[in-house]
């Protein structure tokens, strides 16, 4: 195959209808999850996915490859190329904020400042302490129990090194 080849394949209208379809379907089962559980139930099953994040990027490839086949752009282009450059900066600011971003909840109340951000990151976190002595941390992990909860046929351990623990059960 050549370079003209497979920009066509790339930039096909059956290309961009499959990809608009398959994130029509991924971001209304995102919705569905989000109103039956919550936002991060959704996040953690729809749109941080390897497949939202595959057909993003075939999104990005279409809208690419629709910009090269057109090239060389002329006047009557700005429109239609400031549409498609547009639409990948929104991917590419997406990305950057799943990445590298923070989400969470900051409450704010009228006249008010906060800097105070609650997010969802799930941390367990073990201390100890003896004979009226500081509290010591003896273990601190991230842990996702809504992908992997623990249970008693495969319990989440974890070691102390003075003891085991076996987690076998969390409420949400």
């Amino acid at each position: 195959m050549n370079f003209k080849s497979i920009i066509k394949f790339l930039s096909s209208l059956k290309l961009a209808v499959v990809v608009m379809v398959s994130i029509c379907i991924l971001v209304g089962t995102g919705t569905v999850i989000e109103s039956k559980y919550d936002a991060e139930a959704a996040n953690k099953l729809i749109y941080r996915t390897f497949w939202m994040w595959l057909i993003l990027s075939a999104l990005a490839v279409n809208l690419t490859a629709v910009m090269i086949s057109r090239w060389p752009w002329k006047k009557k282009h700005a429109s239609f190329v400031s549409a498609h450059i547009g639409i990948l900066l929104l991917l590419l600011g997406s990305w950057i904020t799943q990445r590298w971003g923070l989400d969470g909840t900051m409450r704010v109340e009228i006249n008010k400042s906060s800097q105070q951000v609650i997010t969802s990151k799930t941390e367990l976190t073990l201390y100890s302490s003896g004979q009226g002595s500081q509290m010591q941390t003896l273990f601190k992990k991230n842990v996702d129990f809504f992908l992997n909860p623990p249970s008693r046929e495969k319990p989440f351990a974890l070691s102390t090194g003075f003891f085991d623990i076996n987690v076998i059960d969390f409420k949400n």
